[in-house]
């Protein structure tokens, strides 16, 4: 995969938005991502690649798989597919360029890791990314403008402050039974927002997102609860924090009997 790196343009980056995009943007996205990966399993073929095995076969997977879906209108996955491809061959290159592809939630991050310059392209503008730089690409957009961060740069993990460990807290049903509990954590350094995981002692749990260190869950029913929550960057995600544990408990009714002043 000698020189293979330097020279290619990843086109298309990223996935639609959280709304999925228009069709036609959708299916340009993928039609793109195809023929990036497509010309990434080309050429290493054509370098010597693995011999047929290794992650040079299983790109050629991803990218059959990506074709596919692509015939069938399923363009989100086919891109995710072909992005697939991409990320194999990006991350078990064998000569001194080595970059890393991760797609969340819409936004597709580039960081090249050492070797020679990438270049990143999307919607027509193309971003040269240098050896220790990162580039993001939001779905629909031009790259953004590459920038340095140090390995060692990773967010902190969250440290959970409210509700204390098995705390018991009151709640106060609404017209349909379910209450709410606030949780929150510190605040960590470089995060843009968090995930929080909720599970409930027996069955599905849930995620939710907050900008801020605290959220207020709601729809509970009475039970004990379990959460954990991570920090969101820039350029990737912390650990999840340790779990904690909460139970509501439906507060008692108070009746007040008085007297109707007949005697």
């Amino acid at each position: 995969m000698n020189g293979l790196v330097p020279t290619l343009v990843a086109m298309l980056l990223g996935a639609p938005g959280p709304d999925g995009g228009s069709p036609g943007a959708a299916r340009e996205l993928a039609m793109n991502a195809i023929a990036s990966a497509r010309n990434a399993v080309a050429q290493a073929a054509g370098q010597g690649g693995d011999g047929g095995r290794g992650p040079g076969m299983d790109a050629q997977h991803h990218l059959e798989q990506a074709e596919a879906l692509f015939a069938r209108a399923q363009y989100p996955r086919a891109a995710q597919e072909a992005d697939s491809a991409w990320k194999l061959l990006g991350r078990s290159a064998e000569d001194s360029t080595q970059f890393a592809v991760d797609v969340h939630d819409g936004r597709t991050q580039v960081r090249v890791r050492r070797g020679e310059t990438v270049k990143v392209e999307a919607q027509g503008h193309i971003a040269p990314v240098k050896p220790g730089e990162t580039v993001t690409v939001e779905a629909g957009r031009a790259p953004g403008h590459p920038v340095r961060r140090g390995e060692d740069a990773a967010l902190a993990i969250p440290e959970p402050l409210k509700p204390a460990a098995e705390a018991k807290l009151a709640m106060q049903p609404d017209g349909s039974g379910l209450g709410s509990a606030r949780v929150s954590w510190k605040p960590v350094e470089g995060a843009l927002g968090y995930i929080l995981e909720l599970r409930p002692g027996s069955g599905p749990g849930r995620r939710a997102k907050s900008t801020r260190a605290e959220t207020t869950l709601t729809g509970l029913a009475a039970g004990v609860y379990f959460w954990r929550v991570q920090a969101v960057g820039q350029y990737g995600s912390s650990e999840l924090s340790a779990e904690r544990s909460f139970e509501l408990q439906v507060s008692p009714l108070k009746l007040e009997v008085k007297g109707s002043g007949w005697k």
